[in-house]
C-alpha cells in the first residue's frame, strides 16, 4: 500500500468511525476548502505529541471532502485530524509509528 492509499484509508476509516459518522459518498458542492486549527500554536512552539511527517498526498475530491466535514464537525484542523485518522489508522493495523 502506497502512501496515498494509506491517507485515503485511515482518513475514510475515521470518518466511519466518528459520530455521526461523516457520509461515505459527499455531495457534489461538497466543501473541500481546508479549514485552519483555531487552537494552532505559534511557529516554533513545542509539540506535545508526535505527528505524522510532512507529506504531500493528493487526496480523492470525495475523502478531501470527508476529511473537511470531520474537521468541521471535530472543530480542528487538517492537519490535527490527518494526524489523529493516521495514528488511529496505524493502532487498528497494531503497527508501531
Amino acid at each position: 500500500m502506497g502512501l496515498q492509499e494509506t491517507f485515503e484509508a485511515a482518513i475514510n476509516t475515521y470518518c466511519d468511525a466518528l459520530e455521526p459518522p461523516i457520509p461515505a459518498e459527499m455531495p457534489e458542492d461538497a466543501d473541500l476548502k481546508m479549514p485552519r486549527d483555531p487552537n494552532e500554536p505559534l511557529p516554533g512552539t513545542p509539540i506535545d505529541r508526535p505527528t505524522a511527517p510532512p507529506a504531500v498526498v493528493r487526496l480523492q475530491r470525495n475523502t478531501r471532502a470527508r476529511l473537511v466535514a470531520a474537521c468541521k464537525q471535530k472543530q480542528m484542523g487538517g492537519k490535527a485530524v490527518i494526524n489523529d485518522a493516521i495514528e488511529a489508522y496505524l493502532d487498528e493495523l497494531d503497527l508501531e509509528q
